[in-house]
């Protein structure tokens, strides 16, 4: 949550590390309380194995650190070299285990340790560094920062704990330290999986490999403590950082290799099928050291630089009057860097109730619909939220959290969608607006492009905002400037539906006749091939295609056409794999479960749900039966056999595990007015749906949340 810098202090003549709050976030009271914390979590403490904070002030409105410069890299750049040592790595995470034992002494949990927040030393001292996720064991730090209802972490090193939202104690810190500590065994974290939600999951419930299935080399002793650190329940785990550090210390005194640790530490060439080196050195196309080679120092990056403009200047110029001199990090010429920023958070919001800073000019412009409440199909609820959940089945797996909505919106909402980043909703309108909404500061819409009339449908990406409706024209707006707006192309025909890939770079555009399938970069973009038209002798008629989606990976493109129609193609390059004319009547959704070769039906007039084995060829659809005959508006996948289904009249959402075929539950916060829209955040954890009524004005947009439950956990 800054940018770090090497600063000369001029007035005592030393190098040191300043760490600057991005402008970005001046302004932002939260950011700055939490930027401040890290402040006071470090400076209680002074040991050895924890990044010192030497002071913080403040100028111009801008908040900074002053830190002790460390003259190394962090593990994390170091692991793109292979894995270590297994000695290297068990004396690393012992130094780990002093700093944490300290930390925790003071009363502090860290909550992100990770392979970029611990630094290596040129003198062979591993470091601790970013407290700016740090809490008191009492809590008196968090609570303000907390109640807005992030998850904060790293999602590949999250405790099981810290995955479900649950109170932390120091042994939280533990098994993040055990998952670091086999991500340098080993080379890569504990679990890989893509998505957070689904890292989460196998935090909670996935075992976790043996070590030794992956480098044989590895100690037994070594592998007992990494099991050890990433046990499921706190209490299975060792009690305290010092009882760990302990351990690892015997590890490495039975082999007789309590010797001084070497100055950096030594990756090694992976043993595994997947990591196998060749004679010269490489591996996938990567550098890797041999193990006799004699050079142990880290590879060389390049840190941020300081970027030119009025921010730059008036940074050099204020801090130089106040007896700074900036350097960007990694300008020494010596073939090392120093520290650099790795700080993350997952954007989950928090599982309990609780209120917004909402201004009050947001509640008297969008209605009084503020309250949050939580509901759950384990039977809670709040405020006008309903939920069920039906009498013979399991417990849900995962919980969604009603966080609040905008119930008097001007026109009904058509279309909306997240940000990349999940940090701002784009929904469009009836009326023929564009609006966003700032996630960040609980904003309401903000209205930045009309048309003279609806628009049907919006897509957000790395490069645009892409949306279009009744006129037949397909528009680009940037995210970071909005007024830049390109009109890519005017079509025949009215837009009805639109998706970019996770890259950007593809966007599949649906009409009443036709699918496209377009290119962008940053300049703009161009149709790469008609994929469908009204041509009844095509592989499917292109008649009113409501839905476009593609897969997680960004491999496939899917489509549905309102005469029962549904393809699959290529999203590189647009070739058709699959199709079929016997969907259903009146087809209007389809969502890839990730992980699988199977898509998700949904239909619009009481036809219910159905699933479909696209990598068998002619394999038939299998009807939900647990969705019996409800009409189903839009469908967002949530894991490799979960689905969520939002119905067409007053907004309720169905959850259905598809591979047992069983509802896990129902909920809803009542809007009296037709669903049009759904989307789910990339990450998997933040969930939005609109509409509004068809014939009067009105509409509305709901937020919502997403985190496993403690029988998610389980499973």
């Amino acid at each position: 949550m800054g940018t770090v810098y090497r600063a000369e202090d001029t007035r005592l003549n030393r190098d040191v590390a300043l760490k600057i709050l991005p402008q970005r976030l001046a302004a932002d009271g939260n950011a700055v309380e939490r930027f401040l914390r890290e402040a006071r979590a470090a400076a209680r403490l002074n040991h050895p194995n924890v990044v010192a904070v030497l002071d913080v002030d403040q100028e111009a409105g801008r908040t900074f650190l002053v830190m002790e410069l460390v003259r190394g890299d962090n593990l994390q750049s170091l692991l793109g070299n292979g894995p270590f040592l297994w000695q290297d790595a068990t004396r690393i995470i012992a130094d780990c285990c002093d700093g944490l034992a300290a930390a925790h002494g003071e009363g502090l949990i860290h909550r992100d340790v990770k392979p970029g927040n611990i630094l290596w030393t040129s003198d062979g001292r591993a470091k601790l560094a970013d407290f700016g996720l740090a809490r008191a064991l009492d809590g008196e730090e968090t609570n303000a920062l907390t109640s807005t209802g992030s998850l904060l972490g790293t999602p590949h090193y999250m405790s099981p704990e810290q995955c479900q939202g649950e109170t932390l104690d120091p042994r939280s810190d533990l098994y993040s330290l055990g998952a670091t500590y086999f991500a340098l065994l080993v080379g890569r974290p504990p679990f890989t999986q893509t998505q957070p939600l689904q890292l989460m999951f196998a935090h909670c419930s996935a075992p976790v490999p043996d070590p030794r299935s992956l480098r044989s080399e590895i100690p037994k002793e070594c592998a007992a403590i990494v099991l050890k650190a990433l046990a499921k329940q706190p209490a299975d785990r060792f009690d305290s950082a010092a009882s760990m550090g302990q351990a690892l210390r015997a590890a490495l005194a039975k082999y007789d290799l309590e010797a001084a640790p070497p100055p950096n530490p030594k990756p090694v060439a992976a043993t595994s099928a997947e990591t196998r080196t060749s004679g010269s050195g490489k591996r996938s196309g990567r550098t890797v050291r041999p193990q006799n080679e004699t050079d142990h120092r880290p590879t060389p990056h390049r840190g941020p630089r300081l970027r030119a403009g009025l921010w730059a200047g008036g940074a050099f110029l204020v801090l130089y009057l106040m007896g700074w001199r900036l350097l960007p990090i990694g300008s020494r010429g010596d073939g090392r860097s120093e520290q650099r920023e790795a700080s993350t958070t997952v954007p989950v919001r928090q599982i309990v109730p609780s209120e917004s800073p909402r201004s009050d000019s947001t509640r008297a412009a969008f209605g009084p619909d503020s309250a949050r409440g939580v509901a759950e199909s384990a039977g809670e609820s709040s405020g006008q939220t309903e939920t069920s959940r039906p009498a013979g089945s399991s417990e849900p797996v995962v919980r969604l959290v009603y966080e609040q909505g905008w119930p008097a919106l001007e026109s009904e909402v058509l279309g909306l969608d997240f940000s990349p980043e999940g940090t701002s909703l784009a929904l469009v309108s009836r009326k023929g607006s564009l609006a966003v909404m700032d996630l960040a500061r609980d904003a309401g819409p903000r209205e930045i492009l009309w048309e003279p009339e609806p628009l049907h449908a919006v897509a957000c990406g790395r490069f645009w905002t892409a949306l279009g409706g009744a006129a037949g024209v397909v528009w680009l707006v940037s995210p970071s400037e909005p007024a830049r707006q390109i009109r890519l192309e005017q079509l025949s025909r009215p837009i009805l539906s639109l998706a970019q890939n996770s890259r950007g770079d593809r966007l599949a555009v649906g009409t009443e006749g036709s699918l496209e399938l377009y290119s962008l970069d940053t300049q703009g973009g161009h149709r790469l091939r008609t994929l469908a038209t009204l041509d009844p002798n095509g592989a499917i008629s292109a008649y009113m295609v409501y839905c476009v989606t593609f897969s997680a990976d960004d491999r496939l493109l899917g489509a549905t056409s309102w005469n029962q129609a549904v393809g699959i193609w290529n999203a590189d390059d647009g070739r058709l794999l699959h199709s079929r004319r016997d969907a259903g009547p009146e087809v209007i959704s389809l969502a890839f479960l990730p992980g699988s070769e199977t898509a998700v039906l949904g239909c619009k007039y009481q036809a219910g749900i159905s699933t479909w084995d696209y990598s068998v060829l002619e394999s038939p659809f299998r009807r939900l039966a647990a969705a019996r005959d409800r009409t189903v508006r839009a469908l967002a996948p949530l894991g490799p056999s979960l689905v969520l289904a939002h119905g067409e009249w007053d907004g309720p959402l169905f959850l259905y595990d598809v591979s047992a075929d069983r509802e896990q539950g129902t909920f809803q916060k009542a809007t009296g007015m037709s669903a049009n829209a759904l989307a789910i955040s990339r990450a998997g954890t933040r969930l939005a749906t609109g509409g509004g009524h068809a014939d009067k004005p009105g509409g509305y947009v709901q937020l919502w949340s997403i985190s496993p439950t403690r029988e998610g956990a389980r499973r």
